[in-house]
């Protein structure tokens, strides 16, 4: 009987610390979960501020004048530009 005792202790100090090993793990696990999802949730707010920045940095008044400014740029005499019809073929 004392044989089974010692036995049964051994078991249950055994199953006790692989308790604790699996909690403890778990809430490892879930801390890293956690610092993951505030990453993302960072990555969102910067994703939608690039695009923000991307739409107001191409948007064609923009660009106009920066082409007209910066680089001296103007839009062709009528004499340059030839027009496309896509319904006819030659």
């Amino acid at each position: 009987m004392l044989r089974l005792n010692i036995l049964l202790l051994v078991v249950l100090v055994t199953v006790a610390m692989g308790v604790v090993s699996v909690q403890h793990k778990s809430r490892r696990v879930h801390a890293e979960l956690e610092r993951q999802q505030d990453k993302e949730r960072a990555l969102e707010v910067e994703y939608s501020r690039l695009q923000l920045e991307q739409s107001t940095l191409g948007a064609h008044a923009r660009v106009d004048e920066l082409a007209r400014q910066k680089l001296a740029m103007q839009a062709p005499s009528e004499n340059f530009v030839i027009t496309v019809d896509q319904g006819r073929q030659p």
